[in-house]
């Protein structure tokens, strides 16, 4: 790994850990409604499943939330955060992040296939686009699979292809790859309750074949026909590091401006591009 890459891990390695999971609950949005679970014939084989799961992900357009985040590793204690986002469909994520009562902690943008990080406590930004972001690895790598395996749209992936579908009488799991334009293919495992489209848990390998995240999912609540849990648990596997997001208040399709997705740079900040 470059020096460059090594000291942007170091200052960023905590803020980049919440920063991008938050990405992947980006789809909560909307009104709750009483909904019953969409499940699937016994008989349904992995085609049907894949097209009902990506059918109930793909229908989110904007929304606007706030979460809570606690943070812990091995060897530190619990760090919590507050988080408000803003989506836009295609491609536009704002996420900034507090500690409590404190100024922004971090302010963090993504337009398409480039990204921002603003750190005003350092008076540092930088940026991006995602292939860098996947370079850097680590927690990095694990949240943006967790992202592109549930809201692909916003990454320059491959259609996933599914690799192996097993229908069990207590769980069924479902096995995906998925790939970053030119890059090698990751591997996602799936698992569910029989029939049931709402995800349990996704396990992610990467190509070299070792398992670098797990995330836990609970809590599901229809959100104008969108199922989504509003409670994560992620464990980046080789670091035991873990990640606990809540999500509170929700609006889907939210009218957004465009300057909810600036990020205005005090002119003494310069922006450092990662590579």
């Amino acid at each position: 790994m470059k020096p460059a890459e090594v000291n942007v891990i170091r200052h960023l390695t905590h803020f980049s850990i919440v920063v991008l999971l938050i990405i992947a609950v980006l789809a909560l949005s909307g009104c709750v409604t009483s909904e019953p679970a969409v499940t699937l014939h016994p008989r349904a084989d992995a085609d049907d499943f894949f097209a009902k799961l990506n059918e109930n992900f793909n229908s989110i357009q904007s929304m606007k939330a706030v979460a809570s985040v606690i943070y812990s590793a091995p060897e530190e204690g619990a760090d919590s955060l507050r988080a408000i986002m803003a989506y836009r469909c295609p491609g536009k994520l704002r996420i900034k992040g507090y500690k409590p009562y404190t100024p922004t902690l971090f302010d963090f943008l993504l337009e398409e296939d480039t990204w921002r990080l603003y750190l005003p406590g350092e008076k540092r930004a930088l940026e991006g686009d995602l292939d860098e972001l996947r370079k850097l690895g680590g927690p990095w790598h694990a949240i943006a699979a967790v992202t592109a395996g549930l809201l692909g749209q916003l990454f320059e992936v491959s259609a996933p292809e599914i690799e192996g579908f097993i229908k069990g009488e207590q769980e069924w799991m479902m096995t995906v790859s998925l790939a970053p334009a030119g890059g090698e293919r990751y591997l996602a495992d799936l698992y569910f309750d029989p029939g049931d489209i709402r995800i349990k848990k996704q396990v992610f390998i990467d190509p070299g074949d070792v398992v670098f995240a797990e995330v836990a999912f609970r809590d599901y609540r229809s959100y104008d026909g969108v199922w989504f849990p509003r409670k994560w648990e992620l464990i980046l596997t080789p670091t035991q590091e873990r990640l606990r997001v809540s999500i509170g208040k929700l609006d889907m399709g939210a009218e957004l401006e465009d300057s909810v997705f600036e990020i205005l740079l005090p002119r003494t900040v310069e922006v450092e591009r990662v590579r």
